[in-house]
């Protein structure tokens, strides 16, 4: 038996640092997924992406068995962003649906899990 989450995440185009904080958590943390070792990757729109012109925003797409969504969001929220505000995550589980993040999502969510001082 699975329980599959796709995770779909867009960004800025210029969002290196955030991306290696979160696959570190990804191949690193028994605790975030059943298989660790699976970091995100950026999803090619070339080929999809109509226009005359490029996008300024990256899509990061991957599938996850058994994913911890509130940590893995707790990750995207303590990530080194530049552009916090070009965050946002889809996430479409085989258990509990699709539910869709923007930074001010990410960010109550993270302040949720903060302790009280």
């Amino acid at each position: 038996m699975s329980c599959v989450t796709e995770v779909y995440l867009i960004t800025d185009n210029n969002e290196a640092a955030a991306l290696a904080y979160i696959n570190a958590h990804l191949c690193n943390d028994q605790d975030t997924l059943s298989a660790p070792n699976r970091a995100l990757r950026p999803c090619v729109l070339a080929v999809v992406v109509a226009g005359t012109k490029g996008t300024s925003r990256q899509v990061y797409v991957a599938g996850y068995n058994y994913l911890r969504v509130d940590l893995f969001v707790q990750s995207i929220a303590s990530a080194p962003w530049e552009y916090p505000e070009c965050v946002v995550l889809l996430l479409d589980s085989d258990s509990d649906g699709q539910h869709l993040y923007t930074w001010d999502d990410i960010a109550a969510q993270k302040r949720t899990a903060e302790p009280e001082a």
